[in-house]
Order: structure tokens, then C-alpha cells, then sequence
């Protein structure tokens, strides 16, 4: 695949709202196992959410004697190479998930993408479910 193309258009970007911030660089000839390494998030010490609720990395946990829904966002890279074509196409998306977790238990959120690479996630919060 040639992606120097694909990569070559791709600058640095930042999004976001309110406190919350992202962001993300790509640089010119970056390959995607590169790319991934890069941007692949690490584990920090665990952040309370809720009183009792915490995540760290993908794992959280709810110590409460109630349920709580978990809330988190999964960036994608997808790289296509169309038919007949010499430059890739990139793309990225960003997925929005919830799951329940259960009173006293923990939970491990799924940052696997369908199609194509992790490039981020993130966990976005905690309400009460």
C-alpha cells in the first residue's frame, strides 16, 4: 500500500468542547503500526468518576451498591486502497458507546474497531442507570 499520499494531506488537528480536548498528529509518511503505536493510549491512574466509580484504562469499577452506565468514544483510522488506485484513502471516525455496570462489579469497555485501527478512546463519564 502507499499511503505517503493519504498521510502527506493529513495535518495536526485539534477538537474539542467545553474542558475537554483532543488531540491528534499525523506526520508525512507515518505507517499505520506507527501511527498506532503512537496514538495508543496509556494507562494512567485511575480516575474517580463518581463517588465510588472509577475507571483506569479500560477497566472500571463500580464499588457502589448502585448501577451506573459508562460512557466512552473510540477513534478509528480505516485505510482503503480502491481498485485501480495508487494512493490510499484514510479516513477516521469516532464512535460514541455506553454499557451498564452492574452494582459492585467491574466492567471492561470495548475499544476494538470493527473495520480498521484504534487510534483513541476515551471514557467520557458516568451517570447513574
Amino acid at each position: 500500500m502507499h499511503l505517503d499520499g493519504a498521510f502527506r494531506n493529513l495535518g495536526c488537528e485539534v477538537q474539542g468542547e467545553g474542558n475537554k480536548k483532543r488531540h491528534s498528529i499525523f506526520g508525512f509518511g507515518i505507517s499505520i503500526a506507527a501511527a498506532g503505536a503512537l496514538l495508543n493510549p496509556m494507562h494512567a491512574a485511575a480516575q474517580e468518576f463518581a463517588p465510588g466509580v472509577t475507571c483506569e484504562g479500560r477497566i472500571c469499577t463500580n464499588d457502589t451498591d448502585d448501577q451506573y452506565v459508562v460512557l466512552w468514544e473510540v477513534t478509528c483510522m480505516n485505510v482503503v486502497l480502491p481498485p485501480g488506485e495508487t494512493v490510499s484513502t484514510v479516513t477516521t471516525t469516532t464512535g460514541h458507546f455506553s454499557q451498564t455496570v452492574a452494582p459492585r462489579s467491574t466492567l471492561s469497555v470495548d475499544t476494538d474497531c470493527p473495520q480498521g485501527t484504534t487510534l483513541s478512546y476515551w471514557i467520557t463519564g458516568v451517570q447513574p442507570g
